[in-house]
């Protein structure tokens, strides 16, 4: 073979490879991701503004593309909700955190008008109880229900969190969320909205002004997702610094 037609050989390879349909290429998908869920409720306060509070999840991932599914799971590095009010302050302590599964990305990977569309379908996690039906079982909202577990290990019933700022104590809940991603290929991975639910119900409190549900709404319009593919091995650290920069960018 002369020179020339090996490298024309070569050529069309790459080309072939590089413009491959989704499940034909070698998957080039596969690797190590930077995950951050933002999921964003408002919360309708009389007289005063509304509360705007934000969950902001990261992780760090461990994927691999089969040619459809991209697939993996990967420990959290951090959750922290932050508020637009000064006046009370919601924590998840380290137990809570610790009760969280790792986190699964389960999406489909499809080619739409050319471009690369990342569909992940309903998850739900429930925090504090043990249901039959997770999806659609009520909630406990007696601690005496035998459904109800100590999925954080403190010795009080479901999951605790921690409230300060005008009022200072803890809440005991039952949690079910769910949410679905849908997002797009971008130069570094894939970014789109996360379309959410979240409800709760308190089995007990401190105090008793924290034992109302204060009915948060989800904001669909502010709740998004990024996957980053980034170089391992990686630290949180540096994972935090990345995704900062993208969402200044």
């Amino acid at each position: 073979m002369t020179l020339t037609r090996h490298i024309r050989g070569l050529v069309v390879s790459l080309v072939a490879i590089f413009f491959a349909p989704i499940g034909q290429a070698e998957s080039p998908l596969s690797g190590t991701y930077i995950f951050l869920q933002k999921t964003t409720s408002v919360t309708k306060m009389p007289v005063l503004s509304d509360v705007v509070a934000t969950t902001r999840a990261v992780s760090i991932q461990e994927l691999k593309f089969d040619g459809t599914w991209l697939r993996g799971k990967g420990e959290l590095c951090s959750i922290d909700l932050e508020s637009s009010s000064k006046l009370v302050k919601t924590t998840l302590p380290p137990a809570f955190r610790r009760a969280l599964p790792p986190v699964q990305v389960d999406a489909r990977i499809s080619s739409e008008d050319g471009l690369r569309r990342f569909t992940q379908a309903a998850q739900t996690l429930v925090l504090g109880a043990n249901l039959t039906n997770k999806e659609s079982d009520p909630l406990p909202t007696d601690v005496n229900d035998k459904r109800v577990t100590d999925d954080d290990d403190d010795g009080k019933p479901g999951v605790t969190v921690q409230v300060s700022g005008i009022v200072n104590g803890q809440i005991y809940l039952v949690q079910r969320s769910t949410s679905r991603l849908d997002g797009h290929a971008t130069e570094g991975g894939f970014h789109g909205r996360i379309r959410f639910t979240n409800e709760q119900k308190i089995l007990d409190a401190t105090s008793k002004t924290l034992r109302r549900d204060p009915g948060a709404k989800p904001d669909l319009k502010r709740s998004e997702f990024i996957l980053h593919r980034v170089n391992a091995p990686i630290d949180c650290k540096t994972a935090e610094g990345i995704l900062r920069q993208l969402e200044s960018g």
